[in-house]
């Protein structure tokens, strides 16, 4: 089977807080679990179709190049207004093309357990995952929680839910969350233009 030029944008994404009032909640999290029908929570895919609007990383979407360069990599920003949260958003992201198909491709970003920052040699802290158990999730097929673990003399935890789809043999994304500090990372998956 030939292989394709797969074009990724990753996203990463910090969020101005203009307005208490105006917490940013995917799904708005409680102590009991996740509820969907809440006045301040607004849906996962209406992020979604706005990162997969602005993307690929690039002149062509209007992103600015930050002016200094990371490896062989370029970083760019962009300033969203008007989202889904109601409030502006900052993005920094970068785009690569490989040579390799999405399919190919996807199990390697779905499984954060097979990046470099989780090898022991590579990272200080000792991380691991283990699937954390929520009965509202278990009947939405994109969304995936895990529990990531620090291990060592104080250790913590916290959630990090995943969403992601496989839309097509062309086409996949994957959303990562950090409820706690409000973190996310996008990764758009595309046959390269």
């Amino acid at each position: 089977m030939g292989y394709t030029f797969v074009d990724i944008s990753i996203i990463l994404i910090s969020l101005i807080l203009v307005s208490a009032s105006y917490a940013f909640y995917l799904i708005y999290y409680k102590k009991w679990g996740l509820y969907s029908n809440s006045k301040n929570a607004f849906v996962v895919f209406d992020v979604i179709k706005m990162l997969k609007r602005i993307c690929p990383v690039g002149v062509i979407n209007e992103w600015q190049l930050f002016p200094l360069k990371y490896g062989l990599h370029r970083c760019w920003r962009k300033q969203v207004l008007n989202t889904p949260m109601r409030n502006s958003i900052n993005l920094c992201g970068s785009c690569v093309v490989l040579n390799c198909s999405v399919m190919s491709l996807f199990p390697f970003i779905v499984d954060v357990s097979r990046w470099k920052e989780w090898d022991p040699l590579y990272c200080s802290k000792a991380l691991h995952v283990k699937s954390f158990q929520c009965q509202n999730m278990s009947k939405d097929r994109y969304m995936i929680a895990d529990e990531v673990l620090e291990t060592g003399s104080h250790s913590q935890s916290s959630i990090m839910y995943r969403f992601q789809s496989a839309e097509w043999e062309n086409m996949g994304w994957v959303l990562f969350w950090n409820v706690e500090k409000l973190e996310f990372m996008f990764f758009l998956m595309q046959p390269a233009i």
